[in-house]
Formats: structure tokens, C-alpha cells, sequence
């Protein structure tokens, strides 16, 4: 409540007193009140403004209503349920956009993870190819390694037994190769043998 509206007040007060009520039965500080404010404030156009709102108000039927009004109070309402309406709606958007963002994350991923997979797994394949040859190839230079030991040990220990074996090993050679000759010879006498025989089956057609 504003001190310009108090001095309104206070002459409707007065107003519905009963009539023996005068100044002379007012308190003196609130006599004084009451003078030093309608002193410095005029209050004529608050009561003619407040007279007219009681008059437009007893115009009015209480049974029946008023007509209908579009308030500031309504106005506010009606803004508010905009403006939560507009927020609904750029919620749902940023939510299906976040949605088909994440989506698609999601599938960038799973392809780069399955390029990744595949990449690592050709790259393993290398390697474990290279290691294979490599470790095939110290396998044999091992056993080779080992024989040359042995053979190292046999020629200090007993160098005569290691001669006898180096002789004995150099005769089995020699014999497979002349196995191989013989077989070869065979293989090729066999064959001259069958190619004779084949033309003299032909001459023998062609005489008859």
C-alpha cells in the first residue's frame, strides 16, 4: 500500500462512521496524520477514480457474471503455455537429433572397429607367416647345428671312427647314385624295348 492511496482510505473510513464521530473524538497524533497528509497529497482524482470502479462494479450482476474478459492474468497464462509449448517442441527436435546423432556415431564406430579388426588380422597373418618361415628356418639350421656338433665331438673324441662313418656315408651315397643310374638305364631299355616291339607288330600288320 503507497502513501497515496492512505488518505483515500482514511475518507471512506469517515465516511461510514456513524455521524456523532467528528474530529473532536479523533485521536490528536492521528488528527494530525490525517491533516498533514491531505495537505501534501491530493486526493481527488484516487477517490473519483476509486467511486467509478465501485460504480462499474454494483452495475454489474452478480447471478448472471460478467462477460468475458481477456485479462492481463489470462494474457500471461497464455504466454506461459506458449512459450512451455515451444520448449516441448525444441526438446523433442534436440532430443531426435541427438538420437540420429548418436546413431550415426554408433555406425562410424562399428565400421572403423570392423576395418580395424580386419587391418589387425592381415597384419597378424603377415607376421605369423614371417615368424613361420623364420622359425622353420632356425629349425633346420639347428638340426644342421646339432649334426655338425656331433660330428665335431666324434672327430675329437675318435678321429678314425669319425673317417670310418665319413667313408661309410660317402659309399651310401655313391651307391644311391648308381641305384639311380641303374634305374634310369632300365627305365630307358624298357622303353626302347616296347617302341621294337611296336614296329615289328606294325610290320607284321602291314605284310598280311
Amino acid at each position: 500500500m503507497t502513501i497515496k492511496r492512505l488518505p483515500i482510505f482514511v475518507i471512506i473510513f469517515l465516511l461510514l462512521v456513524p455521524k456523532f464521530v467528528g474530529a473532536q473524538s479523533l485521536p490528536p497524533l492521528l488528527l494530525l496524520t490525517v491533516e498533514e497528509i491531505g495537505m501534501r497529497v491530493q486526493d481527488d482524482p484516487y477517490f473519483e477514480k476509486i467511486l467509478a470502479e465501485d460504480t462499474d462494479s454494483s452495475g454489474k450482476s452478480e447471478t448472471h457474471g460478467a462477460p468475458f474478459q481477456v485479462t492481463g492474468s489470462t494474457q500471461k497464462k497464455s504466454k506461459i503455455k506458449t512459450q512451455l509449448e515451444d520448449f516441448e517442441a525444441r526438446s523433442k527436435s534436440m532430443k531426435e537429433k541427438f538420437g540420429k546423432r548418436e546413431t550415426e556415431m554408433l555406425d562410424a564406430f562399428e565400421k572403423r572397429q570392423s576395418k580395424m579388426s580386419e587391418k589387425f588380422l592381415q597384419r597378424l597373418s603377415i607376421l605369423k607367416k614371417k615368424h613361420r618361415e623364420r622359425y622353420d628356418f632356425w629349425d633346420r639350421y639347428v638340426e644342421r647345428y646339432l649334426k655338425d656338433i656331433a660330428n665335431y665331438k666324434k672327430t675329437l673324441l675318435n678321429p678314425q671312427e669319425f673317417i670310418e662313418e665319413e667313408r661309410r656315408e660317402e659309399e651310401g651315397r655313391q651307391r644311391e647314385i648308381e641305384r639311380k643310374i641303374k634305374e634310369a638305364k632300365r627305365k630307358k631299355h624298357e622303353a626302347i624295348e616296347r617302341e621294337r616291339k611296336r614296329r615289328k607288330a606294325e610290320k607284321n600288320r602291314l605284310e598280311k
